[in-house]
């Protein structure tokens, strides 16, 4: 995004990023990126015309907006580097493969295709193809739905519900139950996402953690 605003400035930006330059398109990267860190973007764009390193623009834009969590952060590089792959924007990312004639089997991602379409070669190695026979599940738990149905618009929340209510009523299997609730596992982060936690979940006792650094809010000051 600093890159963009650099070139942009400097009038060698190609017209074919301006659509989805800066965040006058609500789906642009620039866009995310800017309500991540809740900083506008005009704003960011004038300190990075004014120079300085990336580093010290990006404490800067934190200072400013907000320090996200180190979760906060981890989620956020895993949505933005999955964006096109199997969401709503995989009609979009194969209409933009297409256009550019570049080879799908090179592209899961729209980090993909940008690398891709600006030269760049793959960070990562071709995904294996998937298994001639079907693979059978071995756990089936009546009542536990799937973690793509949503709740809310949330993944995995109902199915978090499912396994409370299922470990309260005695029919979590012993291995589920072992791993319930864990602070590193799904529900723990499905828990701090929507800045909750279960104190107990076997009872769907909630109750509010501490404020985190990721909720802190600055006040910009231009130097």
């Amino acid at each position: 995004m600093i890159d963009k605003i650099r070139l942009y400035a400097a009038g060698t930006l190609p017209a074919e990023y301006h659509p989805y330059f800066g965040s006058a398109h609500p789906h642009s990267f620039d866009g995310r990126c800017c309500r991540f860190l809740r900083i506008g973007y005009s704003t960011l764009a004038a300190r990075a015309k004014e120079g300085g390193k990336d580093e010290e623009l990006f404490q800067w834009a934190c200072a400013c907006g907000r320090t996200p969590s180190d979760e906060e952060i981890e989620i956020w590089n895993a949505f933005m580097q999955k964006r096109g792959w199997r969401d709503d924007s995989s009609g979009r990312l194969r209409e933009r493969i297409r256009e550019a004639r570049i080879a799908p089997e090179a592209v899961q991602s729209f980090f993909d295709f940008n690398d891709a379409d600006e030269g760049r070669p793959p960070p990562f190695p071709a995904d294996p193809s998937p298994p001639k026979e079907s693979v059978r599940g071995t756990a089936l738990i009546p009542g536990l739905r799937s973690p793509y149905d949503k709740v809310g618009g949330i993944f995995h929340f109902g199915r978090m519900l499912d396994k409370i209510r299922l470990a309260q009523a005695g029919k979590l299997p012993p291995a589920w139950l072992e791993a319930k609730g864990a602070t590193n596992g799904f529900d723990g982060i499905c828990s701090r996402f929507l800045s909750y936690r279960l104190r107990r979940i076997g009872t769907g006792d909630f109750e509010r953690p501490k404020r985190q650094r990721g909720t802190r809010v600055g006040v910009c000051k231009r130097a």
